[in-house]
């Protein structure tokens, strides 16, 4: 693996260390612990990155050492897919300009993929398609952390603790985690996966423009601009489409 020089900088990240002497590995334990950083964490919101780090527990394992952050993209736009994605990256990884990805150009982001799958030891991306976002019971923010779960599991290491970007820990997954809020920007595994899933998506939504290039996805990446609304009163929508978001339900089920 190729080896990445350790956060340096005060400015560019939170070095929370722990140095209780014994740290028991169960889970409530851990997972008191991290409500307590997750409330430090709170009032820092100026620093752009968390950079985590704990001493070893008496077995010699920290269980930071497989932490794995997890992000979604896609939830507001009228086409295409939901896409997760979770990563792992090492203790001290730091990948230059590594942020939130709504904060990179696509060029930026697509430069970063390799060095992003190079530092980590493991990465999963996990589609939520057309057939879940559109089916009755639908609720986008339940298959958001559902797909957030399944790219958890999709790794090929299983992770001793998971970072949530967002409110919301995930309701299916048994392990010890943490939500953070505005974590892809906080938090160097979030933002990975941030890129990972931002790009995988962007790429998905080029090629559905190229088999329906009047709705224009391949600029707009299925959300609902100008053009995009135009082209779904012209043309109706196609089965790329989310038929529960408005305002495709209301072109399928117009009121009297």
């Amino acid at each position: 693996m190729q080896q990445f020089s350790p956060v340096s900088s005060a400015k560019e990240c939170l070095y929370l260390s722990h140095n209780a002497p014994q740290i028991a590995a169960d889970a409530t334990r851990q997972q008191t612990m991290w409500d307590n950083m997750a409330q430090l964490l709170s009032g820092r919101s100026e620093e752009r990155t968390v950079y985590l780090s704990l001493e070893f527990a008496e077995d010699g394992h920290s269980y930071l050492q497989k932490l794995a952050g997890c992000d979604e993209v896609g939830r507001g736009p009228l086409a295409g897919p939901l896409v997760t994605a979770a990563v792992i990256l090492p203790l001290g990884t730091y990948i230059p300009g590594l942020r939130d990805s709504k904060q990179l150009s696509h060029e930026e982001r697509l430069a970063m993929i390799p060095w992003i799958k190079a530092a980590a030891a493991a990465y999963a991306i996990t589609e939520i398609g057309l057939d879940e976002l559109n089916s009755p019971e639908a609720n986008i923010n339940s298959l958001s952390l559902r797909g957030m779960t399944r790219s958890l599991q999709a790794l090929n290491l299983e992770p001793t603790y998971a970072m949530i970007d967002g409110r919301n820990r995930l309701p299916e997954w048994p392990g010890p985690q943490q939500a953070l809020i505005k974590g892809d920007d906080r938090c160097p595994a979030i933002a990975a996966a941030s890129v990972l899933a931002k790009v995988h998506r962007d790429l998905i939504m080029i090629e559905a423009g190229k088999r329906w290039p009047q709705y224009g996805f391949t600029e707009n990446k299925g959300y609902g601009t100008a053009q995009h609304l135009r082209a779904l009163k012209e043309y109706g929508p196609c089965p790329w489409h989310r038929i529960h978001y408005r305002p495709i339900s209301a072109l399928l089920n117009p009121q009297p």
